[in-house]
């Protein structure tokens, strides 16, 4: 946790659950359409140091406010839904 990851999406169950974790965690634009958006992608984060290093530094607290990293939000949601069903 705390390390952005970039990933592409495709076809395949473990490209697509990367781009979900990727999305769910608020960085959508850490996902590649293709091979060329992830080269593009890769340039661009790797030239910019000051926001890679901004985001290492604050990824830890926006993971934790969205909701799929919210165990005890999750367990409430999840009980309700059961309880509803």
């Amino acid at each position: 946790m705390g390390v952005p990851v970039l990933t592409m999406l495709g076809g395949q169950f473990v490209s697509r659950m990367g781009a979900s974790f990727m999305t769910a965690a608020g960085l959508p634009d850490w996902v590649a359409r293709d091979g060329g958006d992830y080269l593009d992608k890769a340039v661009a984060v790797a030239q910019d140091k000051a926001a890679l290093l901004a985001l290492k530094r604050g990824l830890r607290d926006q993971l934790l406010a969205q909701p799929g990293w919210n165990s005890e939000r999750y367990a409430e949601d999840f009980g309700a839904a059961l309880r509803h069903m």
